[in-house]
């Protein structure tokens, strides 16, 4: 399989080795000259509401990773989340993980290399990764494909998909099996499986999860250890002591509209958030940065923040998904994905898209190119991010041929229902018997858009787009009604985020302004970290940019480390 050995959680135990680097790696941590800034948290509290060896916030899979491999190291745990359930985003993730290498792979008979896993992620992220955390990701990444079977129950799926740019595939889903039989298995979506297996895992392990329970601070002792944080459980106070360590499993930032635009002024408010609705209203996720806050607060610092967050458009719908009815351990019938309705291909053809003055802005077809490839510096996605006017106000616009070639279901524009599949919004859909009416609903400039359907409509019968230079065939928009659905283009998760090392220990950010360090450069393994306190997953910059999909595997491996290592700290007394 691999030339290179692999890391597995039983070797490391038993030889006493920190996960993520060598003994002689950690001496290092409090040495090259660094001092660490006086942390701005508010004091220790003199007393505390509950106590426990290690606080694990979020109970997306990665917190509940780290959860249960601390309370199987033996660790006391007490596992916080701020939602009224268990699962964040990962609860309606597509579910892969790319994992190679593995033992699903030794089974299949499908050659893999660990060299050749590293050299495929490090070339898919353009070399932006962190080579040491990437490094780690490979090593521990077969033993985490087995840990998932063996302790939480989960069954790989025998049809593996890959990233693209991947010489071998490496996505490995969960198959229905006996432990869940409702959901797994491309194009299924799977992420409940691991929700439902992991939250089975952590009962037997004996620990809960505090739902409710938002995380407001962290608690650092002066520039010494983080010691426990403070929580908002529905308006009342608490203080919660970790004696051994917090892992911040929180997800990302793409529901904060404010943390997004200080970032890139181009993703605000109008740009919607990843959840249901504002992020107060949002009953799926609600990434609003709470872990990246709370660390910087206490010294921690950001990674990778030139990409700010994927751009998947919406058509209809301002939301990524729908859960209904809404019970969060099955599966929609539906499938929580695929809201608004769907313009793909030539359906691009079949629409023109306007502004707020309603004139056009771009041609249409580079759509069908490049729009699902959700990054901001691809034409289609760039063309709407970079219009000047706030709030951007984009319709695509067809007439009855055009929406029965596309397939859209038409009734659903008489009683749209953002709260059942495929959750159109009221002011995000409409439709009119002429073209003037079908203007003051969008909102946009009647005279404008008159003038630009007629240009549009003489092009088409000419054959030719004079305006943006789209190709043909041409459809000229006469037969009504007329029909429109809203631009609604979301900030879906993100790849950067706070700054670790290999142990999943959150670096102090003293390294930044280091003297020798800002010369030289030093590994992220050998600079300051903020004692007892970890991260992993969304909250963390882990892949590097432009990272789409199949971020499981590297979640839960680093959620896997945060756990162990920090039930591996010395209690506080």
């Amino acid at each position: 399989m691999s030339e290179h050995k692999g890391i597995n959680r039983r070797s490391l135990l038993k030889s006493g080795t920190v996960i993520g680097a060598g003994a002689a790696a950690m001496g290092m941590l409090s040495g090259a000259g660094f001092q660490a800034p006086a942390a701005q948290a508010a004091p220790v509290p003199e007393t505390w509401d509950m106590e426990t060896d290690v606080v694990v916030v979020g109970s997306a899979g990665t917190g509940l990773c780290a959860a249960v491999e601390a309370a199987d190291a033996g660790a006391e745990v007490i596992v916080v989340e701020k939602a009224d359930h268990v699962g964040g985003l990962w609860i309606g993730a597509g579910g892969h993980a790319i994992l190679g290498a593995t033992h699903v792979h030794e089974r299949l008979g499908i050659e893999d290399h660990l060299e050749w896993w590293y050299e495929d992620e490090m070339q898919e992220n353009d070399h932006r990764g962190v080579p040491e955390i990437v490094r780690t990701y490979v090593e521990m990444g077969p033993d985490t494909a087995k840990w998932l079977e063996e302790r939480v129950g989960l069954v790989w799926a025998d049809v593996t998909r890959s990233n693209p740019g991947h010489r071998v595939d490496r996505g490995l889903w969960p198959a229905p099996s006996d432990n869940y039989p409702e959901a797994g298995g491309w194009p299924r979506y799977a992420g409940i499986a691991w929700i439902v297996q992991l939250k089975k895992a952590l009962a037997e392990a004996g620990t809960e999860v505090l739902l409710n329970h938002r995380m407001t601070r962290l608690v650092r002792d002066g520039d010494g250890p983080v010691v426990g944080i403070e929580v908002d459980n529905e308006g009342t106070i608490l203080n919660i002591k970790a004696r051994r360590g917090v892992v911040l499993a929180s997800g990302g930032y793409a529901d904060n509209a404010a943390f997004a635009a200080s970032w890139d002024p181009r993703l605000g408010a109008d740009i919607h958030p990843d959840g249901g609705g504002a992020p107060a209203e949002g009953p799926y996720n609600e990434n609003t940065g709470d872990a990246h806050k709370a660390a910087l607060e206490v010294g921690a610092s950001l990674t990778d923040m030139s990409f700010i967050s994927f751009c998947p458009i919406k058509w209809g719908s301002k939301v990524y998904w729908v859960w209904a009815p809404r019970d969060w351990d099955r599966l929609p019938e539906a499938g929580p994905g695929g809201t608004g309705f769907t313009i793909a291909g030539d359906g691009f053809k079949r629409i023109i898209l306007v502004r707020g003055n309603g004139k056009r802005y771009i041609n249409e077809s580079l759509g069908a190119e490049s729009h699902t490839a959700e990054h901001p510096e691809k034409p289609f996605t760039a063309a709407y991010l970079n219009l000047p006017e706030r709030p951007r106000n984009v319709w695509a616009i067809t007439d009855a041929a055009g929406a029965d070639a596309m397939g859209w279901d038409v009734g659903l524009f008489d009683d749209p229902d953002p709260e059942t599949f495929p959750a159109l919004y009221p002011d995000a859909v409409a439709k009119a018997d002429s073209l003037a009416e079908l203007a003051e609903k969008m909102g946009v400039d009647v005279e404008g858009f008159l003038e630009t359907v007629g240009r549009y409509n003489d092009d088409a019968q000419e054959g030719t787009d004079t305006e943006f230079g789209k190709p043909g065939p041409l459809f000229a928009l006469v037969k009504r009604p007329f029909y429109a659905a809203k631009l609604c283009m979301l900030r879906h998760t993100q790849p950067g985020g706070l700054r670790i090392n290999t142990k999943a220990q959150v670096l102090d950010r003293s390294a930044l302004f280091d003297d020798d360090a800002a010369v030289n450069g030093l590994s992220v393994d050998d600079q300051p970290v903020i004692p007892r306190l970890y991260a992993a997953g969304e909250c963390t910059g882990f892949l590097g940019w432009r990272r789409t999909h199949g971020k499981l595997g590297n979640c839960a491996t680093f959620g896997r480390i945060a756990g162990i290592n920090a039930a591996a700290e010395t209690p506080l007394e």
